[in-house]
C-alpha cells in the first residue's frame, strides 16, 4: 500500500512539474506545498525546455504562475547553464511565461 501511495504522489508531482515546461527534475526529496506548487530539495537538478539546466539545493516550481525559484546551500551556489553561458548565483527566480528573472550575487561565465 505504501508503494502505491508513493507512486501516485510521484506521478502527481510529475504532472505539476511537466506543466511548467520542465523536462526532467531530480532531487532527494519532493513535497507538494499546494496543488500547483512543488518543492524539490537536496541535490536538485532541473532541465527546463531543453535550453536551461538548473542545479541547486532547493527549487520551488509553481505550475499556475509558471515560475521557478532556486536557492543554494550555505557556502554554495545555484548554477543555471545554457549552451554558451553559465550563471552562478546565491538565489535565482525565473518566470518562464514572461522569459524574465533575477538573481542575487551573480557571476556569469561565457563560453568562448
Amino acid at each position: 500500500m505504501f508503494f502505491l501511495i508513493r507512486l501516485s504522489f510521484a506521478s502527481f508531482v510529475n504532472s505539476v512539474v511537466k506543466d511548467v515546461d520542465v523536462i526532467r527534475a531530480n532531487s532527494i526529496s519532493q513535497r507538494l506545498i499546494h496543488k500547483n506548487i512543488c518543492e524539490l530539495e537536496g541535490d536538485v537538478e532541473v532541465l527546463i525546455g531543453n535550453k536551461m539546466h538548473v542545479w541547486a539545493e532547493y527549487v520551488e516550481i509553481d505550475q499556475e504562475k509558471k515560475t521557478v525559484k532556486a536557492r543554494a546551500a550555505q557556502n554554495s551556489f545555484v548554477k543555471l547553464e545554457f549552451t554558451d553561458t553559465v550563471i552562478l548565483a546565491e538565489e535565482l527566480f525565473l518566470n518562464l511565461e514572461s522569459k524574465k528573472g533575477f538573481a542575487k550575487k551573480v557571476k556569469i561565465h561565457l563560453h568562448e
